[in-house]
């Protein structure tokens, strides 16, 4: 399990970016990373409904920029603090 205030880097080759759907009691994104060898999921907690659909746009927009050569060897990378 992470530590709250561990920080991690994430490939965006096989990131899938999720808006949480019952935002009543915390706006918030999921990160789902698929990989195989450690796949994991974190979830961003966003002070607003606007902050989590910026947020939620930022990683769709870094995503779809991620170079597909690079993204096959992994090295398109965010790092979450």
């Amino acid at each position: 399990m992470l530590d709250a205030l561990q920080s991690s880097v994430i490939s965006l080759s096989k990131l899938i970016v999720r808006e949480k759907a019952d935002t009543r009691d915390s706006a918030g994104i999921y990160l789902i990373c698929q990989s195989k060898q450690s796949p994991e999921m974190y979830e961003l907690v966003c002070r607003s409904v606007d902050d989590m659909k910026l947020w939620s746009a930022a990683f769709k927009d870094a995503i779809a920029k991620c170079p597909a050569s690079v993204a096959t060897l992994g090295c398109c990378n965010i790092h979450i603090a």
